[in-house]
């Protein structure tokens, strides 16, 4: 038995804010979808050791791949939508931000 698996735990807090606030993300470890997490709240997932890639998703937009190294304990990381305040009233910038990443879903740490 792999005496890696599950050994830590990620901790993922998702920023509350007005857009997207009534849907879920998806979240992605190794292209893998693992959980959802809700608008203002935070998952814990056990994650093995190791490299690691980690993205979340919300229809067909996708966030930049954060890749993680895990060694031991906890790591915690932060994800949410860049398009807050003044910029949720600029025309256009959700449609052209859900076809840049970046510009439509981050995933940091925290």
């Amino acid at each position: 038995m792999d005496n890696n698996v599950g050994e830590c735990r990620l901790h993922l807090k998702r920023t509350s804010q007005f857009i997207n606030r009534l849907r879920n993300f998806k979240i992605y470890i190794d292209n893998v979808h693992v959980k959802d997490i809700g608008d203002g709240k935070e998952v814990v997932i056990p994650i093995d050791k190791g490299q690691h890639t980690l993205h979340i998703a919300i229809d067909w937009v996708k966030s930049e791949k954060l890749e993680i190294d895990i060694d031991s304990g906890e790591l915690e990381l932060m994800c949410g939508s860049p398009l807050t305040g003044v910029k949720l009233f600029i025309p256009f910038i959700t449609i052209i931000g859900s076809f840049v990443p970046k510009w439509y879903l981050f995933i940091k740490k925290a």
